[in-house]
């Protein structure tokens, strides 16, 4: 089917809703939601760019990231490497503590 025909049965299936619900029959007749489509799948074999094929993704494996390597980094990106690690530390912190607050008080 091309697109035109496939925008042509949706504008025909909005009619008919329509119709039915001006009816006043809309309770008596369930319909799908109107949402967007699915996003296309290739890897699950859906219709995305490879039609009747698979594609191989690789699946990565879980741990901790790859250090970046500061080697390559200038004086100012060095700092503001340094600036993030502080906030990450001050953001892990209060969280550690707003939990050992809520043990202590008895959380649920």
């Amino acid at each position: 089917m091309d697109p035109l025909e496939i925008r042509m049965l949706h504008r025909r299936i909005d009619l008919l809703e329509q119709i039915v619900e001006q009816a006043g029959l809309a309770d008596q007749v369930r319909f799908r939601p109107n949402v967007d489509p699915a996003p296309d799948d290739p890897v699950r074999g859906g219709f995305g760019p490879v039609v009747g094929g698979r594609i191989r993704v690789p699946i990565p494996r879980p741990g901790d990231p790859a250090p970046f390597d500061i080697s390559r980094l200038n004086k100012v990106q060095l700092q503001a490497a340094l600036h993030e690690l502080a906030a990450e530390r001050t953001r892990l912190e209060s969280m550690e503590a707003m939990i050992k607050e809520h043990m202590e008080h008895g959380g649920p």
